[in-house]
């Protein structure tokens, strides 16, 4: 039998090429010991200020989840969630969050929306869906007595595929929006008391009945349907929208929602005056709704910068992007002429 073997033979090296190495180590080791003082106080100053950010934030930055049925309730003509109801979604899971972390519970307790930062519509809900509301508090200001209290929160609302929650289940809708307490001063948005920037052309009158708004944590959602029956009047009303769908084949959605700022204080003032000035009057309150609007990516978008009026300040102003797409495939497409012609007549 042959046996291998290795061997590993080892060099030594000059004279001259240890002498060098042994002064470098030396110099090296002195610096080390002059620097290490240094390093360590930096190192430990940037973790200490890691770890104070970290503790100061997780109380606020948690997710929670909230299940939701859709009902008949919930959706519109053709079966499909309403697209100001998912923020009523939204509202619930927030509250949920907020039992959850102990901070809700007195009758008077009302937290509302007063921005919209962003929205985004990827794909419809439909009746008998169930829904999941993830809500994600990113900023919370605390309650120290002297500013008001208020949220910054994320909602990611999933389609569930199967029977139970799972991190693959299909986003609808997601959103960026601002909380506050409502019995607190100060927990408005600044708004300007003019409205000169929009076309106030085919506005659309908002009979104010007492009944027409809806509990204070879901005003954003009312201000959406106020926005909405504005651009259904600037398109011809719902027998054109009708129209579209059988002659044109397609449809108009919203996509997208920005920077909706709501004046909660305006919307109180409507309110209480709805039931003390107007009362003997025999006539509710009358909101002006109305837009300018815009056409994007080659007409297949088109954005409607919008207004809610009372007289001449504004209630709620925001940017609502609708995409028009094919009845059949629901993929976009441009818009037809007969759109065009009636939104570019009163834009």
């Amino acid at each position: 039998m042959m046996m291998m073997t290795t061997t590993t033979t080892t060099t030594s090296p000059t004279p001259f090429v240890s002498s060098c190495r042994r002064e470098v180590k030396k110099r090296s080791s002195k610096n080390v010991r002059s620097r290490t003082p240094f390093v360590t106080e930096r190192q430990s100053t940037r973790w200490r200020r890691f770890y104070s950010t970290t503790t100061r934030t997780t109380r606020a930055s948690c997710t929670t989840k909230t299940r939701f049925d859709v009902y008949i309730e919930d959706t519109d003509h053709y079966a499909v969630v309403y697209y100001a109801n998912y923020f009523r979604f939204c509202a619930k899971a927030f509250e949920n969050a907020l039992r959850m972390r102990g901070e809700f519970g007195r009758d008077d307790d009302v937290v509302e929306c007063y921005r919209i930062e962003e929205a985004k519509y990827q794909q419809p809900a439909v009746l008998g869906d169930v829904l999941t509301v993830e809500t994600t508090i990113v900023n919370d200001n605390g309650d120290d007595g002297i500013t008001w209290k208020r949220w910054i929160v994320e909602h990611t609302v999933r389609k569930r595929r199967g029977e139970k929650d799972d991190a693959d289940d299909a986003p609808v809708f997601t959103c960026r929006v601002r909380y506050g307490r409502a019995d607190q001063s100060g927990c408005r948005d600044s708004e300007d008391s003019t409205s000169s920037d929009t076309d106030r052309i085919r506005a659309t009158n908002i009979r104010l009945f007492a009944s027409e708004l809806n509990h204070r944590s879901v005003w954003h959602a009312d201000v959406l349907r106020w926005f909405e029956r504005n651009r259904t009047d600037l398109i011809g009303g719902p027998k054109a929208l009708e129209t579209l769908k059988s002659k044109d084949d397609c449809v108009v959605v919203v996509s997208s929602i920005r920077d909706v700022r709501i004046s909660s204080d305006a919307l109180a003032n409507v309110h209480s005056m709805e039931f003390t000035t107007h009362v003997d009057a025999g006539e509710p309150i009358s909101l002006s709704s109305f837009s300018s609007v815009r056409f994007l990516r080659r007409d297949v978008q088109c954005e409607f910068d919008q207004r809610v009026c009372l007289d001449d300040a504004v209630v709620a102003s925001g940017k609502v992007t609708c995409t028009v797409l094919k009845r059949d495939t629901m993929r976009p497409r441009a818009s037809p002429d007969s759109l065009k012609a009636r939104l570019l007549r009163v834009a």
